[in-house]
């Protein structure tokens, strides 16, 4: 047996009626490209704006970034406590800073979230 319909009346009225529709005139097709293109130019326009806002925005915060993030390079760099003989300063220097201090305590949180929540 065949899966389809083989007499007129075995078919769907509302099915059929779509297929024998005239298609829609020019005037409506030319009508949609307008509103397509009209949509398009105003997503590019949206994009070119928050581009620019963003570019000036960037531009305008550059300096105080730059000053936030030398403040926290000088910081980082800071001696923990001295040390009077020149050998063992030098030789210490990489651990002696607050950045090194930093970092072995985020590395043990690190260690200690992994083992608590994995």
């Amino acid at each position: 047996m065949s899966s389809q319909p083989s007499q007129p009346e075995d078919r769907d009225p509302q099915l059929a009626a779509l297929f024998q529709a005239q298609p829609p005139a020019a005037a409506d097709d030319s009508q949609f490209m307008r509103s397509v293109n009209g949509r398009v130019l105003r997503l590019r326009r949206q994009r070119r704006y928050m581009r620019l806002t963003a570019g000036i925005l960037l531009a305008v915060l550059m300096m105080p970034l730059q000053d936030v993030a030398l403040a926290v390079s000088e910081l980082m760099i800071t001696t923990l406590f001295s040390i009077e003989n020149a050998l063992a300063a030098q030789l210490l220097a990489p651990v002696n800073t607050v950045g090194a201090l930093l970092s072995a305590v985020l590395l043990a949180l690190r260690a200690v979230h992994r083992r608590l929540f994995r």
